[in-house]
């Protein structure tokens, strides 16, 4: 476990507030949200994300295929299930 500050430095949390100081940290982040541009924010996650995106399709469409399933049938799995013997 990480103390409020250090969770900070981690990367777990933006900041830490003392709890009296919470609803005035609130209303900061509320207001702030409020002024955001939503259509440019979503053109930044989208910019942010594309690269993986498109790697995730590439690999849906080059492995959930009929060809890779058939490829695959009668493989052994890593998993093993409860009880299977393995």
């Amino acid at each position: 476990m990480y103390e409020p500050e250090d969770a900070v430095v981690a990367g777990f949390l933006d900041r830490a507030v003392p709890a009296d100081a919470l609803e005035g940290a609130l209303s900061d982040v509320v207001s702030r949200l409020k002024g955001l541009n939503c259509g440019m924010h979503a053109l930044a996650k989208l910019k942010l994300r594309r690269q993986a995106m498109a790697a995730i399709r590439h690999a849906i469409d080059s492995e959930l295929t009929l060809e890779a399933y058939q490829a695959n049938v009668g493989k052994v799995s890593a998993v093993v299930l409860p009880g299977s013997g393995r």
